[in-house]
This record gives structure tokens, sequence and C-alpha cells, in this order.
């Protein structure tokens, strides 16, 4: 064993793999040379791809806010609004899926007007068939499903992207915020308001939503 150890020492000195310590958190979180050092507001507008970590904000051990304007067309939207890192850590902020713009579709819409006029002239020359009459009757049922849905998505805001905030924690674990609605067409103001709980390093912290902690 000692003998090992002597070797371990030897070899580490020769790849200059000293000194040898366990602060590779507090490494990794001090600063680094940045053009944005000390700017504590950032204000994007349309797509900037490709920031490095050193020039983008970093929300490490503080309190942060993030505000997006968008605009959201009649069809509903979906996907990504800001985000920093990757797999291993870091966070998003976005719009979840949403199918509300495939139910006001032209396409959707013709479907249905399809459906519903083959439906009436099957199930009105039924009487040749009851088969003919059953499929008939389907196709109406399946015509006002679609409709309903539609109105469903209007009034109850089904199928529309819901703001969405994840924290990733170095791929072992994913925090999780939801907005409390959907959002209809038109602009909108989404917060994201965190506040830390330090100080010091890794500690937690909780957000403020809609006017309540």
């Amino acid at each position: 064993m000692k003998e090992l150890q002597a070797l371990f020492l030897t070899e580490a000195a020769k790849y200059q793999v000293f000194p040898l310590d366990n602060s590779l958190l507090a490494r990794v979180a001090t600063p680094r040379p940045s053009a944005t050092a000390g700017q504590t507001v950032f204000t994007c507008v349309g797509e900037n791809a490709g920031i490095p970590t050193s020039n983008a904000p970093n929300i490490l051990d503080k309190d942060y806010t993030i505000t997006a304007e968008v605009t959201i067309p009649d069809g509903g939207a979906e996907g990504v609004i800001a985000t920093e890192g990757g797999r291993f850590g870091g966070y998003a902020l976005l719009l979840t899926h949403s199918f509300n713009w495939w139910l006001k579709s032209d396409l959707f819409k013709i479907i249905g007007v399809c459906l519903l006029i083959l439906g009436l002239l099957l199930a009105w020359m039924g009487r040749a068939g009851k088969w003919r009459k059953r499929f008939g009757y389907a196709m109406l049922v399946i015509a006002a499903v679609g409709i309903l849905a539609v109105f469903a998505t209007d009034i109850f805001g089904f199928g529309r992207g819901r703001p969405v905030f994840v924290y990733n924690l170095l791929d072992l674990e994913r925090f999780r915020w939801e907005g409390l609605s959907s959002l209809d067409a038109g602009k909108h103001t989404i917060v994201f308001d965190f506040k830390y709980d330090g100080p010091g390093l890794g500690k937690g912290g909780y957000r403020r939503a809609d006017g309540r902690w």
C-alpha cells in the first residue's frame, strides 16, 4: 500500500494534478472574466442563441427575476422563451405543449365541415341501409365533438400553452413551477420571481407568483 501511495504521489506531481481538494462547487461558482461582469439587468430582443455562460445572466446564489413580454397568436403558442445550461444543470422558462393551434387551423375546420355534410347525407340516405345510417350518425357525433372542442379551448383554455419554469439541479433533480392559468391570444407579461435563502452556496429558495408567496 505504501508503495502504491508513493507511486501515486510521484505520478501526481509529474502530471501536475496537485493540489487535490474537494472544493469543486466553490470553484465552479467562482466568477470568471466576463464582458457583462457587474451587470444586473439584461434585456434580450428576438432570438439570441449561443451566448457563452460567462456572458449570460448569473442566477446562482442570489435573488433574480425573469420577465418575458410575449404575444400569443390566435392559434396558441408553445416552446422555450429563455434558457441556459443543458443536461447537467441549468434552467428554462417555457410554454408547455399546445394543440389549440390545430383545433383552430383551417384544415381542422375543413375536416369538420366535410364530416358534418357527409354525416347528414348518410343519415338522410340511411333508409336504404341501417349501416349507412349508423355510419352517418357516427360522423355527426365526431363533428359535434370537434365543434365542442373548439368552443372548450376558448371558454376553458384547453390546449393552450401554460408558463412553466424548470430548474435542473446537476441532473439529480428537476424542480418545476407552473403558472396558474394558460395563455390566450394577445399580449402577456410572464414573470418568474425567485427569492434566495442565502447567504452561502447551494441554499434553497422560493418563488413569488400572482402576488402570493
